[in-house]
């Protein structure tokens, strides 16, 4: 008797469950899919919300820890010199309990390739704020760019 009355509420309470895991899953392929959609367009700006208050940039030669305004300039003027043709996630998984990663090509308009990696980090668990934190951009070939 007293395990039925208990048991709508264990299912509820199991939905529930099930139900925020699939928003927290929902979101984080949101975020993920925001920040690809804005390197298949080569848009810095699209992809600036995404940013860290400090991210850490590796391309071209240098590597450094940038602001938001910073690293965005700086992605603005990699994607006017390689304008997008494609860009193909590889790989992606959980780094830890609170960041997950991506690896992908990128591919210009002028035929080079580049491995691109970033980590997303969930900043604030509570709210699933998560921050792209880490971006590395490698040539996978040798090419020129047109700028």
């Amino acid at each position: 008797m007293y395990m039925k009355k208990r048991l709508p509420f264990i299912a509820l309470l199991f939905l529930l469950s099930f139900l925020s895991l699939g928003t927290y899953m929902y979101f984080d392929k949101l975020v993920k899919d925001e920040i690809n959609e804005a390197f298949i367009k080569g848009n810095a700006k699209q992809l600036s919300p995404f940013f860290n208050d400090m991210i850490d940039i590796s391309m071209e030669n240098m590597e450094a820890t940038y602001s938001r305004f910073q690293a965005e300039s700086i992605l603005n003027e990699f994607f006017e010199k390689n304008p997008p043709a494609s860009f193909r996630v590889d790989k992606e998984g959980v780094s830890s309990e609170s960041s997950s990663f991506v690896i992908a090509t990128y591919t210009t308009a002028y035929g080079c390739s580049y491995r691109v990696y970033y980590v997303l980090k969930d900043i604030n668990r509570n709210k699933k704020t998560e921050r792209l934190c880490v971006l590395n951009i490698a040539k996978k070939q040798k090419c020129q760019s047109k700028k």
